[in-house]
């Protein structure tokens, strides 16, 4: 699939970013009308499928989800080529829309329903509000430019690889950060580097292995 060419608009993205179907249509205008033509398309299919039970759609109505099926693909296939770049970074509001938005990896919404209309993204255990596509760092750096940490990025990585538990060493810590980062594509210090690592995140890691010891003695 050719790539999306990115809109003029796009040059003068706001820090916070922008909604993600407003930043869809923006970024990708042919992949989105698609979506949204096929999408209003087989609106009339999912409401007769909420009021009856039918063994059997025909041949029109099938055709028409399968259409919107094709269009979504491309439009996911779109969104994750941006955000694995680096051009894009997806941000949202965990729990509820009133949290402080933060970065969101790529990888989780491999593992997640996303609802462009209504900005959400929900999977097991945990649902994200207000979503929206910040520009990222690959996009902001000139051509030609040394690789430079986006301390900010991977910050994010480490949160939410501390959230699932705490490594008992930091080296392995670091070690779980770099393996995600790279399936982010996000340039992190490489294995040696521990010195950049914890100026980084260590102190995330600190916090995190301090609060589960006081857990433990308080018990």
């Amino acid at each position: 699939m050719a790539k999306a060419e990115t809109s003029p608009t796009a040059i003068s993205w706001p820090p916070e970013g922008l909604p993600i179907d407003v930043a869809c249509k923006s970024i990708m205008p042919p992949i989105w009308a698609a979506y949204v033509k096929a999408q209003d398309a087989a609106r009339g299919v999912d409401d007769l499928l909420s009021r009856i039970r039918i063994l059997s759609l025909g041949a029109d109505r099938e055709r028409l989800l399968a259409e919107r099926e094709k269009a979504r693909r491309e439009l996911d296939a779109e969104r994750d080529r941006l955000l694995e770049e680096g051009e894009f970074e997806l941000w949202g509001r965990p729990e509820n829309p009133w949290a402080e938005p933060q970065r969101i990896p790529a990888s989780a919404l491999r593992l997640s329903c996303l609802d462009y209309e209504r900005r959400t993204a929900a999977g097991e255990g945990w649902l994200l509000h207000d979503l929206r596509l910040r520009r990222g760092r690959a996009a902001r750096l000139p051509r030609g430019a040394p690789p430079q940490y986006a301390r900010d990025a991977i910050r994010a990585v480490a949160e939410t690889i501390l959230r699932s538990g705490v490594p008992s060493k930091k080296s392995q810590f670091f070690d779980d950060v770099r393996e995600e980062c790279s399936k982010e594509r996000l340039v992190c210090p490489p294995p040696g580097n521990d010195k950049t690592m914890r100026a980084i995140c260590g102190d995330l890691y600190d916090d995190r292995k301090a609060d589960a010891r006081n857990k433990g003695s308080n018990r």
